[in-house]
Formats: structure tokens, sequence, C-alpha cells
């Protein structure tokens, strides 16, 4: 019985797809580690139109009340296996921009088509009003104690904040007077597509 036996050229061939195939192996690892404590060649930008709102809070105990006077958490998942996303349109004092805002929301809302129903649209106010002449189809009036209790989480001199609230109640992104009714609907139309909530 006869052994195989390689010539030197085989041998080298064989020992550079041997090293070709560590390296293949190899190279990614380093490349992601690099990545990872440097920030080399990671992405600068994010593809939102709204701004992220600082620490993923959450609205479930702010004090909010639907017209019914049930707490704004029993419309979350927590509470309600059939929760929605949320537009929520925020103001101290609804003026021209908050009027703007309403308005624009409800464009948001019907231009989602087939999406619309996996999200609801609500305006917060102290007394749990809608000033007149305002879009308020499909609207949900929420009061809320004396101050607005995301007034902290919106922009600086912003007369009115639009908030985006996800099924389980936290706040994800935010929209004042810098942005537009299209920004909140390609955001929107994103986050619907890549979650199974609501």
């Amino acid at each position: 019985m006869s052994q195989n036996s390689f010539t030197e050229e085989q041998t080298r061939h064989a020992r550079r797809k041997a090293a070709l195939l560590f390296l293949i192996a190899i190279v990614p690892l380093i490349a992601a580690t690099v990545m990872y404590y440097t920030g080399l060649g990671m992405p600068g930008g994010t593809t939102n139109n709204g701004e992220f709102v600082e620490g993923r809070e959450q609205v479930m105990d702010q004090g909010i009340r639907d017209p019914e006077g049930k707490p704004f958490r029993q419309h979350l998942l927590q509470e309600n296996e059939d929760a929605k996303w949320w537009i929520l349109v925020t103001a101290e004092d609804c003026g021209d921009s908050c009027k703007k805002w309403l308005d624009r929301t409800g464009s948001v809302h019907q231009l989602l088509h087939r999406e619309w129903n996996r999200v609801r649209r609500g305006f917060i106010s102290g007394d749990g009003s809608v000033p007149e002449d305002v879009d308020d189809r499909r609207l949900v009036l929420f009061s809320a104690p004396t101050t607005n209790p995301l007034a902290e989480y919106a922009a600086a001199d912003a007369e009115a904040t639009v908030f985006i609230v996800d099924p389980m109640g936290n706040l994800v992104l935010r929209y004042d007077q810098r942005h537009s009714g299209d920004d909140i609907l390609e955001d929107m139309e994103h986050l619907l597509e890549v979650s199974p909530l609501g």
C-alpha cells in the first residue's frame, strides 16, 4: 500500500489556503472589535426625522386621563392587549402652532392608509378640550394636571410638541416647529414596518 506524497508546491498551496481561511474568519472579528471600541467606520447619522427622547421615559403614570377619567396606562400594553401606537400633541396653551399640529397629525393618521388602525391620535390639554375649527376626527382628548406632564420632555421654546409613544408607553420620538407632518409620517411608517406591536 503506497502513501500519498505531496510535492513542495502542493504543500505551499495547502498552507496558503489554510492561512486564507484563517484570515477570512479572523479579520471581521478584528474589524468589529476596532469599530466597537473606537467608533471608526460606524454610521454617523440616524434615519429618523424626529428627535429621540432621552432615557426612553414612560407616560404610564403621568396623571394623564382620557375623557372617561381612566388613566392613560389603560390604553397601553401592560393593561390592554389591543394597545396601539400613539401620536400625542401637547401644548400649554393651544395657539396657532398647536392647531397646525392637530391638523397635520390628523392628515398623517389618514395617510397611514391600511396601517391607520394601529395608531391612535391624542391631544393633552389642561381641561381636556380641543380648540374650535380643529380636525378632531378620531382624536382622543386627554386631560392632565394643572401643568403639562410632558413639558419636561419638550424641546426648548416649543409652543407645541408632538410625541410618538409606543404601545408600551415609551416616549420614542418628539417633533416641534422645526419638523413637518411629512417627518412624522415617514418615521411612523418606518416604526410600523419594523415593529410587530400595535
